[in-house]
């Protein structure tokens, strides 16, 4: 299983195998523009750089975190959730063709933040993922600054929570 968390100026990337993290690293995007080139050369550096890491027989399915805009969310450029949507989406059809299942593409699924981490906040959710693996999984996990580090982070909870190591659940008392 591969999960992404898609920006603009690079997507958290983490590689599984069974239910271990193989490798998570932050993918940077060669394009400093906006728009669909953008889009496309960050698709197209998420796709070079999975196959030059991931066995063809490994390469399914894809789970890519879809952004989503909620009621009561703190005032946000609008313009750079389209970005990271427009993002999502040429990834996810970049990495379509990525490996060879019965009809020739790999499965890609979206998934919405609240789905796989609830309402909790950031750094509250990134502490949970953060003790959810295991000391060989922290490993593999690249150390890159801060702002990479979480997108890389929420990437490999994407696939923590997918496969049932990740609770979201928020506790009666804990601030959301």
């Amino acid at each position: 299983m591969i999960t992404i968390d898609p920006n603009l100026r690079g997507c958290g990337v983490a590689v599984w195998s069974g239910n271990a993290l193989q490798l998570a690293a932050y993918v940077k995007n060669p394009s400093t523009g906006r728009g669909y080139a953008a889009f496309v050369s960050m698709a197209v550096a998420v796709g070079e750089y999975l196959m030059d890491r991931v066995l063809y027989e490994d390469r399914a399915p894809v789970i890519v975190e879809h952004p989503r805009v909620y009621p009561g969310m703190p005032k946000t450029d609008l313009n750079d959730l389209l970005d990271v949507t427009g993002v999502g989406a040429a990834v996810s059809h970049r990495l379509k063709g990525f490996g060879i299942t019965g009809s020739g593409y790999v499965l890609v699924q979206t998934v919405f933040p609240s789905e796989w981490k609830g309402t909790m906040k950031k750094a509250a959710m990134l502490d949970r993922i953060r003790e959810k693996l295991t000391d060989t999984e922290r490993a593999v996990v690249q150390k890159t600054n801060k702002s990479d580090t979480e997108d890389i982070l929420d990437a490999v909870g994407i696939g923590l929570w997918k496969l049932g190591r990740l609770s979201t659940k928020v506790y009666p008392g804990a601030v959301p």
